[in-house]
């Protein structure tokens, strides 16, 4: 019988670094450090998401603003055109009589909305769509923080 060192063990022992009972822990380890990752990037994940709905709603808010001042303007932009339209109709009417100045008033506004429609058609020819999110996050320069300006 051969006489081996206290301290080297013959394979297959329990405590041999090539038994199964090795591999099972190694494949534990794995699996323990994969979950932990995926746990990791889930949270990551969902953190990204949170910080980009804020942003959706703090965007939404300004461009909600920003639509109903124009909506305002609009509106009271058409009344100026309304009371500039019957001012002209008046002053046309003391020239040409009232059916006359209402004629020509009319004739000058359909020219002038297909003019706007012309433009108008142009704008919508012009445009190719919303541009690849990816290709635009590229060429976007870095962000600077607004805490930090000089006075």
């Amino acid at each position: 019988m051969s006489r081996q060192p206290a301290d080297v063990q013959p394979e297959g022992t329990l405590d041999s670094p090539r038994t199964h009972g090795s591999d099972r822990m190694q494949r534990h380890g794995l699996e323990d450090r994969f979950r932990g990752f995926t746990e990791k990037f889930d949270v990551i994940v969902h953190q990204q998401i949170g910080l980009v709905k804020g942003e959706i709603r703090i965007l939404y808010r300004t461009v909600r603003k920003g639509v109903r001042l124009y909506a305002g303007a609009v509106l009271a932009g058409q009344f100026a055109f309304l009371f500039l339209a019957l001012a002209a109709l008046a002053g046309l009417a003391t020239w040409i009589g009232w059916g006359y100045a209402g004629l020509l008033l009319a004739a000058f506004w359909v020219i002038i909305a297909a003019v706007l429609i012309g433009m108008g058609r142009n704008g919508f020819e012009a445009f190719d769509g919303l541009p690849d999110g990816n290709a635009t996050h590229r060429e976007m320069p870095p962000k600077t923080s607004s805490r930090h300006t000089a006075p």
